[in-house]
């Protein structure tokens, strides 16, 4: 009889960045498909576009799995605002049956995941025992070791970064996704920049598209793609409007039609400007220049993991002249990533597989 794993993660909606960490724990559970069956549960309807997906009940996932897998993401914690909302809702769908998963003492595996802050006392209280009793725990950065540190967890914390940088970028790009008519307007003599701003609007945001503005209007070789990375329409929406902000000549928006075309396309212009975390990890494996204007404390961390801590700033903190500054920098050309922070990322791959040799063998 096979062993059951649950995988678990932020896979609600079709947010880019969450279905690429599903698309990865996946990729690499299937190698143990003759003796494992995984499964995962509350997973959005999008993904079966793009993946072969097994869902089970939420029940079923917590009660009847043999092993679980909490795989990548930030769900652990809460962002710097409208904090007990995103607390009670770690508290739903996180904690709780991550609580009741530790409780039926099987194995299970945290890997890559980011853990707080986390304001409700409760929760600090569920996720010290969750990581105490789980047989491998790994984070993605030393902020978030240093939180389980602090609330009492004694179990050994490794740090590893996000998953996605420790894949082979051709498993985002070899789908048959032609992309020549995104690029077909587009002169060789160009340089192009991703433009991904889709958070609120904010007078940091203001900001930083008054300073596009002024640089596109300066610069007549830049050549804009303003996108979104999932099909929210309120995302949608906001990047429309950004869009119109210049012209048809040296512009064009991108609705999100697949994390493979969006990845394609990262992978094929010059440089990203992004609010988001996955758009900017994605386009750092390719090896773009990324300017981060952050709407999330998470994303500021990636770029401080990396070294590239100067591209990035809080969205809240952005005044006139910032964003300006770092596009004027650009130099539309690869960037060079540490080995062994690539060599860090492959990691997690390496001990889900031993978790999975250890624990998922035949019943």
């Amino acid at each position: 009889m096979k062993k059951k794993l649950y995988i678990h993660g932020s896979f609600m909606n079709d947010n880019y960045g969450d279905f690429l960490l599903y698309y990865i724990a996946e990729n690499i559970c299937k190698k143990y498909s003759s003796h494992i069956e995984s499964f995962s549960s509350t997973i959005d309807s999008s993904y079966d576009y793009y993946c072969s997906i097994r869902r089970k009940s939420k029940f079923y996932s917590i009660f009847k799995s043999n092993l679980v897998l909490f795989a990548g993401g930030g769900y652990f914690g809460e962002p710097n605002k409208r904090k007990l909302y995103w607390n009670l809702r770690c508290l739903i769908k996180h904690l709780i049956p991550a609580y009741l998963i530790s409780m039926r003492k099987i194995p299970y595996a945290i890997i890559g995941v980011e853990t707080g802050p986390l304001s409700l006392k409760l929760s600090r209280m569920l996720l010290k025992r969750i990581c105490n009793h789980a047989k491998i725990l790994c984070v993605r950065n030393v902020e978030s070791k240093i939180f389980l540190e602090n609330i009492g967890v004694k179990n050994k914390i490794e740090v590893y970064p996000d998953w996605i940088m420790g894949i082979d970028p051709s498993l985002l790009t070899h789908h048959e996704i032609d992309i020549s008519q995104i690029f077909e307007d587009v002169s060789k003599k160009s340089k192009t920049l991703f433009v991904h701003l889709t958070t609120k609007e904010n007078e940091g945001k203001k900001n930083v598209i008054e300073d596009l503005k002024k640089y596109f209007k300066e610069n007549n070789d830049i050549y804009l793609f303003i996108g979104c990375d999932q099909k929210r329409n309120t995302q949608e929406l906001r990047s429309l409007e950004l869009s119109n902000h210049f012209p048809k000549e040296r512009c064009k928006f991108l609705k999100y039609n697949s994390p493979w075309e969006l990845s394609s396309v990262l992978n094929h212009v010059d440089a990203v400007i992004t609010d988001k975390l996955h758009v900017g990890i994605v386009a750092t494996l390719f090896q773009k220049e990324v300017i981060s204007v952050a709407s999330h404390d998470k994303t500021l961390k990636f770029y401080r993991y990396i070294g590239r801590e100067k591209w990035t700033q809080s969205m809240s903190d952005v005044k006139k002249g910032d964003t300006l500054k770092k596009l004027n920098h650009l130099t539309y050309k690869p960037i060079k990533v540490n080995n062994e922070f690539l060599s860090d990322a492959k990691k997690n791959e390496k001990i889900l597989c031993e978790f999975l040799d250890l624990y998922g063998s035949d019943c």
